[in-house]
């Protein structure tokens, strides 16, 4: 995560494809403290030939852009949550409410972002009448990948009064040891928003933390951990519709190794066929070439085969000699 004074400006995970940012907006950078802060993660305990060579490449600009870029965390971006997930799926959402958003923000890229046992992430953008507006790009991660964790370029506008709804879902198998946390082994639920003009101070809405009797960003409504089954999940392709009902069944599925035998015995049945037609077609011919041999010229004497020849060829290799006439 890159900080410039304290205040996020960029965030990477894995899988992460950077930010380019639209040319007329940036960050404004004058005196103040730029910071990067790392997580690492050796589960398997590696102590001895580790070399860390990773970093970023910032660009700067002297002359205004034009708009200043903000970064707002959806969700529970300071994971002020420490609560344990269910065996098996679960869900959770934070609303980021009307009231927070003051102004109208253009939102140019997004980012979602959960632990290894996340699976999906879902967003709902509704304007003050309760009409949704959701973006394509913003609406949903269906299938979350915590190894592909992408920076998604966008364009949509959130309007003074508009709300959002992140949802998180997770499904932690059969494991009993799984809470949010700031660990790789602990979960999150966050929405990363890029957007402009920027709004001091907003830089957290949904789960906003409190320090003392101040709160950073805008707090809202929180729906607890909840356990859901499978038909909770909406999904535009869901992985068990493989097959389609217009698809002979024949068709639709590979066969099973009963079938894949048959079919084997079966071609080698025919193959045994067809070569014994060719091997029948090859003695036939053989056989009618020898009992109807063709004519031939008598001997002469001084033709190369005579008595001698055929002395000596007995004497080599004994057979039966036939002379033809």
């Amino acid at each position: 995560v890159l900080y410039y004074n304290y205040f996020m400006i960029w965030a990477w995970a894995a899988g992460n494809n950077g930010l380019i940012m639209p040319k007329n907006v940036g960050y404004p950078i004058s005196s103040g403290i730029l910071r990067l802060n790392s997580h690492f993660d050796n589960p398997n305990g590696m102590s001895t030939g580790l070399r860390e060579n990773s970093g970023f490449k910032l660009y700067f600009k002297k002359d205004h852009v034009g708009h200043d870029a903000g970064i707002v965390q959806l969700g529970d971006g300071a994971v002020t949550i420490r609560d344990p997930l269910p065996v098996g799926k679960s869900i959770t959402s934070f609303t980021c409410p009307s009231q927070c958003f003051a102004s109208e923000k253009h939102v140019f890229a997004i980012g979602y972002h959960q632990h290894a046992t996340g699976i999906a992430m879902l967003n709902e953008h509704t304007d003050n009448s309760g009409n949704d507006k959701t973006d394509a790009v913003f609406a949903a991660a269906e299938y979350y990948d915590w190894e592909l964790q992408r920076t998604l370029e966008t364009n949509f506008t959130i309007s003074s009064g508009d709300s959002i709804k992140t949802t998180c879902i997770y499904d932690t198998g059969n494991s009993e040891n799984v809470k949010f946390g700031l660990g790789s082994e602990d979960e999150m639920c966050i929405m990363f928003l890029y957007y402009y003009p920027a709004q001091p101070g907003f830089e957290y809405c949904g789960a906003a933390p409190k320090f003392g009797n101040s709160t950073f960003g805008c707090d809202g409504d929180v729906t607890p951990i909840a356990s859901i089954d499978d038909s909770f999940i909406f999904r535009t392709f869901p992985i068990a519709a493989v097959e389609s009902p217009s698809i002979p069944p024949s068709l639709s599925k590979s066969p099973d190794s009963a079938s894949m035998s048959t079919g084997v015995i079966v071609g080698i049945v025919i193959a045994c066929i067809a070569g014994l037609a060719v091997l029948g077609a090859v003695i036939s011919t053989l056989f009618s070439a020898f009992a109807h041999p063709a004519k031939r010229a008598p001997v002469e004497a001084d033709n190369d085969v005579n008595e001698a020849n055929i002395a000596e060829m007995q004497n080599t290799k004994p057979q039966n000699v036939v002379t033809l006439a």
